[in-house]
């Protein structure tokens, strides 16, 4: 079982399965995810934007302390936690994970990014 020290969450509630999914229940949602992790002991760190007719979830799920790691069942659990937290208040939604990659946005030096940029200009 893979563990990582972060993983990148997507969580996506159509406001078509049910109209009472508003802003201030999107907040909601946010707060029940991130006492969850807290209470584990890990963190959630970014946010949740409508997108058209949803409201879209972008965050990791991460440590907060060093040298541990997350399992892959840890984020089995956020989901089932999520599906239950939307089921129970009659919402549905969708939901991945996986391993942040470089394309999930790590940030990159200026400087190398810049000589990146020079060379492929010239």
């Amino acid at each position: 079982m893979e563990s990582l020290d972060e993983w990148n969450f997507e969580v996506r509630v159509e406001r078509g399965s049910t109209l009472t999914f508003d802003r201030a229940e999107a907040e909601r949602l946010m707060d029940a995810m991130t006492a969850w992790a807290e209470e584990r002991e890990y963190g959630i760190g970014g946010g949740f934007r409508q997108e058209g007719n949803a409201f879209v979830y972008r965050f990791g799920f991460c440590i907060t302390r060093d040298d541990d790691r997350i399992p892959a069942s840890d984020c089995d659990k956020l989901v089932v936690m999520i599906h239950a937290w939307l089921h129970e208040r009659g919402h549905r939604g969708a939901a991945q994970y996986r391993p942040f990659t470089e394309e999930d946005g790590e940030l990159i030096d200026l400087d190398e990014l810049l000589e990146t940029i020079d060379r492929s200009i010239n």
